[in-house]
């Protein structure tokens, strides 16, 4: 036991040393600094590279299940503090405002102005419309030329001068360029330009119009407010359920059920509540996610309801090898997803960290474990 304590003990220190700014001061400074990088990230998220666009904006605080704020070991550190820490710390209500406008396709002042000119600058071929300016100044410095010459010729002969002239100047247009001094890039300056500022303004009315009404609801931010809770976001994500190629729907419901919004909630709940004969059935897959009831809905009663398929040999995860293809029964799936997520100490113990895989005699245990327990189980905090 001496020995064990001293392991542990060990193995904190290490930590510390690890992790110098394992404190409460650290976990400030680094939400402190995350918030100001998601908010310039908002408001630059239009005009931002389109590759860079969700860059500074966290949607978890750890690491699990997808990358977060802190890292695996200070996630440790804050699960040791007993620190109660949620995404909707990082965002503020000006932030979240953001969200709804964006969600909304809404757009702030001088925003518009800038993604048109933008893609103006990317799109417009000026090479197109400087072939164009001058064929343009061709014709007119031709036609301009001609009547130059025809005056001059009409004022020589009025003049009794035009026989001597056609003796001494046997090429016009050479002399006419000579005495008119034509300045072809001016003019081609001054036509170019005429035609750039109506093809602009052709093309900024076009694209304005375009951005106002192409629906550019970001799935990232469906998934965002739903982890941040907040019941502004309800009505943009139940206007997003009502646009029939909005391409990414199920993660709305899935932000919707977080949120608990009916009638969203419980159909999402009803959907994975199949009898004993259907999770028993190995003829049939799901057509749904495990993980849904930990990572979406994670209460007493679902956890329960997960335990069920503990004694299933139900096909879920395929498995491709030379062979062909495996799949896995959702027995193995659910017990780590038990394992993972309920700390129960007793039952942490039964479990000893194994795997279904080989140890699948746990698995009626496990199923006796949940049962008897139901109401008490100590869930891990998804955060």
């Amino acid at each position: 036991m001496k020995q064990i304590i001293c392991i542990a003990i060990c193995t904190l220190f290490a930590l510390d040393c690890a992790q110098p700014q394992n404190s409460p001061d650290f976990v400030q400074s680094r939400m402190d600094s995350v918030r100001e990088e998601a908010r310039i990230a908002l408001k630059n998220f239009r005009t931002n590279d389109p590759a860079g666009l969700y860059k500074g904006l966290p949607q978890r605080i750890r690491t699990f299940p997808t990358a977060g704020i802190f890292s695996y070991n200070e996630s440790r550190i804050i699960d040791s503090l007993g620190l109660n820490l949620s995404i909707g710390m990082v965002y503020d209500d000006a932030m979240r405002d953001r969200i709804v406008q964006l969600m909304r396709n809404e757009y702030i002042d001088g925003e518009l102005d800038t993604l048109v000119n933008q893609w103006i600058n990317r799109n417009i071929n000026i090479s197109f419309y400087e072939r164009e300016a001058m064929e343009i100044i061709r014709f007119d410095t031709i036609s301009l030329l001609k009547q130059s010459v025809d005056s001059l010729l009409v004022k020589l002969e009025s003049r009794n001068e035009l026989d001597d002239f056609k003796k001494r100047n046997r090429i016009y247009d050479e002399e006419m360029f000579r005495q008119l001094q034509l300045d072809t890039t001016a003019i081609f300056r001054q036509v170019f330009d005429s035609i750039m500022g109506g093809e602009r303004e052709r093309e900024r009315w076009l694209q304005r119009k375009d951005y106002l009404n192409t629906s550019l609801r970001y799935s990232f931010f469906t998934v965002l407010s739903g982890l941040i809770n907040d019941k502004r976001f309800i009505p943009p994500l139940i206007e997003a359920l009502e646009m029939p190629n909005y391409f990414r729907q199920e993660s709305v419901l899935t932000a919707l059920v977080r949120m608990n919004v009916e009638p969203y909630y419980s159909d999402y709940v009803q959907k994975r509540m199949l009898s004993t004969e259907e999770i028993m059935d190995e003829t049939k897959r799901l057509d749904f996610q495990l993980d849904d009831f930990v990572l979406v809905l994670g209460t007493q009663e679902i956890f329960l309801e997960l335990s069920k398929y503990l004694l299933s040999n139900k096909p879920y995860g395929a498995n491709i090898s030379d062979t062909g293809t495996y799949y896995s029964p959702v027995s193995r799936n659910a017990f780590s997803l038990i394992r993972d997520h309920i700390l129960n100490k007793d039952l942490q113990e039964l479990i000893e960290n194994k795997s279904l895989w080989n140890n699948p005699e746990l698995a009626k245990p496990v199923y006796d474990w949940m049962k008897e327990n139901y109401g008490n189980y100590i869930i891990r905090k998804i955060w």
